[in-house]
């Protein structure tokens, strides 16, 4: 009795202290929601030849769309704690986020209300993905890229149907979900969080894991590949071996966490 005491003592507690937050960030914002959830659409349209599209944002949801207009375009939300800049230069178009220092934007129930920004690239056009996500979502659209290299800090990425030359990502905490991808090389690397990679077609397959969960399924036999598995503390349920095919190589380094490594 005496545990359950404290535990509803503990959620009273947390409750206060939300309220008090609440309180503080409504008086600092002139008791008015209307500024922190009211957002206003922007449209940009590229101006030049881009090879490559760098995207860096605070928080918000993301996702990219294949169409077939001939420009690239990016349609994003900004008011007075939200803005974007969106830049050309050398064939890189860059969208940045600028976040207000008003921490309170970080609550769960406002970051929600934030409208998705659509990334829309012509069907004929292969680019490079650059994106580097604190928080949110991002939907990478079925299709061709050049290569595609993701930061997520927290959040959730989706991908699927995915040809590129090359995909890099980095998990700091969050979960990345690929879906029958195609690609030269991946490079994976997992401080925490979880990595989902179904459907691999890749020869060259690089994962290192600080802590975390990584799953990769590969369509392939698995006696073809050269497999070099390091495991300093946690799991992975591949050995090291010598394969047939000497262009074929998955490298594991697991510091801490668990990589499951299965073939098709």
């Amino acid at each position: 009795m005496k545990g359950i005491g404290k535990a509803i003592g503990a959620g009273v507690t947390i409750v206060i202290i939300g309220v008090i937050v609440l309180v503080v960030a409504l008086g600092l914002n002139g008791w008015k929601f209307d500024s922190l959830t009211n957002y206003e659409m922007k449209h940009y349209e590229s101006t030049q030849e881009t090879s490559t599209i760098k995207l860096e944002f605070a928080v918000g949801t993301i996702k990219t769309e294949f169409y077939d207009g001939d420009k690239i375009t990016i349609d994003y939300p900004e008011n007075e704690h939200l803005t974007t800049t969106v830049t050309e230069q050398n064939g890189t178009l860059t969208a940045l986020s600028n976040k207000s220092n008003r921490w309170w934007m970080n609550f769960g129930f406002l970051t929600k209300k934030i409208p998705t920004t659509v990334i829309s690239i012509p069907k004929n056009l292969k680019v490079n993905i650059d994106f580097e996500i604190n928080a949110g979502t991002v939907n990478i659209a079925d299709g061709e890229y050049l290569s595609v290299k993701m930061e997520l800090n927290a959040g959730t990425v989706k991908m699927g149907n995915t040809v590129c030359d090359n995909l890099q990502c980095r998990v700091n905490a969050g979960t990345l979900k690929v879906e029958n991808v195609a690609c030269s090389k991946i490079k994976c690397d997992l401080d925490a969080g979880t990595v989902v990679l179904s459907d691999v077609i890749c020869n060259d397959i690089d994962v290192d894991v600080s802590a975390g969960t990584a799953n990769i399924t590969v369509n392939g036999d698995k006696s073809e590949y050269n497999i070099s598995a390091s495991v300093s503390a946690g799991s992975c349920n591949v050995k090291s071996q010598q394969g047939t095919d000497t262009n074929k190589h998955i490298r594991v380094d697991v510091s801490a966490g668990t990589v499951s490594v299965n073939f098709n």
